[in-house]
């Protein structure tokens, strides 16, 4: 019995010896480069190596030039804003020189009776020059509405001479520079006034009361 167990378990193992054999798979061998095939490898990564060389010398190149066109571009653009600043001056102060030298020569006469003529000829020639330059005046006529925009209020004045809530004096004139308001006109506003109940005065008897007592009297 003992025999026919070990010749069961002989076969058992020669079975799975084979399935194994059967399942194995062949081993390709690497094979391995030749010397020549190294030796262009190796010329090959040289070649590249050289290309990247050249192309990232290529790219600091151009960074470095366009660094340099960027410096002197903004050279360009500082002597610009400077020029402009210059020319800008200039046309301001020529504009008002005229009315100043006109002043000047008004100021000889000041004693005599076109002093007055004079000097409001040099205002509109101050406020024409201003104006010329982008320069409007906000000066609010007494009457027109409060523009919160425009005007800054200052004082409140109780009053029926003008509509609530409208412009009854200018204290200080504001301006746009372009059509943008830079300063806005210092104004009193108008508000109705507080309506006061008379005083009664508690010693002053009714007249009919007096008028009873005279009689009492008589």
């Amino acid at each position: 019995m003992a025999k026919k167990d070990d010749k069961k378990i002989k076969n058992e193992n020669e079975k799975i010896n084979k399935e194994e054999k059967n399942e194995e798979i062949p081993v390709e061998t690497e094979k391995k480069p030749t010397y020549e095939e190294l030796e262009d490898s190796i010329e090959l990564l040289k070649t590249e190596i050289e290309n990247s060389k050249k192309e990232t010398e290529k790219y600091r190149n151009a960074a470095v030039s366009i660094k340099s066109d960027f410096e002197n571009y903004k050279d360009y653009i500082e002597r610009e804003k400077k020029d402009i600043e210059r020319k800008t001056k200039e046309k301001v102060l020529k504009s008002v020189l005229t009315p100043y030298s006109k002043l000047s020569i008004s100021m000889k006469y000041k004693e005599t009776d076109e002093f007055v003529k004079a000097v409001e000829m040099v205002y509109r020639d101050f406020k024409k020059s201003f104006e010329d330059n982008g320069l409007e005046f906000i000066i609010p006529e007494r009457g027109v509405q409060f523009d919160p925009f425009e005007h800054e209020v200052m004082d409140k004045v109780e009053t029926d001479e003008v509509s609530e809530y409208h412009v009854y004096e200018v204290s200080y004139p504001g301006y746009k520079i372009n059509g943008r308001v830079a300063e806005a006109a210092k104004v009193t506003v108008a508000v109705k006034p507080k309506k006061t109940e008379p005083v009664k005065d508690e010693n002053v008897q009714p007249e009919n009361n007096t008028e009873d007592k005279e009689e009492g009297e008589e």
